[in-house]
């Protein structure tokens, strides 16, 4: 059995900060195409809202970077700043803490990654609002 102690990822994490880069210029940017390059088609997001759990394919990015072209006021366009917190990696398998720090609000977002051929791909993301 291998000892993960003894595993170096660092050129996995310069890969998961790299593809994290790319998502939040993809936010900057309103760019759904660019967005969606790091998600696994089949991801969720999934949150607390006043109405319960609400849980939202990723494939729905498109429509909400749509919304936030159309309107000046939506979230995405008061984004202040956008950083990686914390990376850790056991062998395939990732989870990465972002924050988030809008004009309205800061969010925290916890994603889980799975390398699939040599790639890195959420497959999940667990967010929760301080507003």
């Amino acid at each position: 059995m291998t000892d993960l102690k003894e595993y170096d990822y660092s050129e996995d994490e310069i890969e998961i900060s790299k593809m994290f880069q790319q998502f939040f210029e993809g936010i900057k940017n309103l760019n759904a195409d660019q967005i969606l390059k790091i998600f696994y088609p089949k991801a969720d997001s999934y949150s607390i809202t006043p109405n319960g759990v609400c849980i939202e394919p990723t494939s729905n990015w498109t429509n909400i970077i749509e919304d936030a072209k159309a309107d000046p006021k939506h979230i995405f366009n008061e984004l202040v700043t956008a950083q990686i917190v914390s990376i850790d990696i056991a062998g395939t398998a990732a989870s990465v803490k972002t924050k988030w720090i809008f004009k309205s609000c800061e969010i925290i977002d916890f994603y889980n990654l799975i390398n699939i051929n040599d790639k890195w791909l959420i497959v999940n993301q667990v967010y929760h609002s301080f507003a």
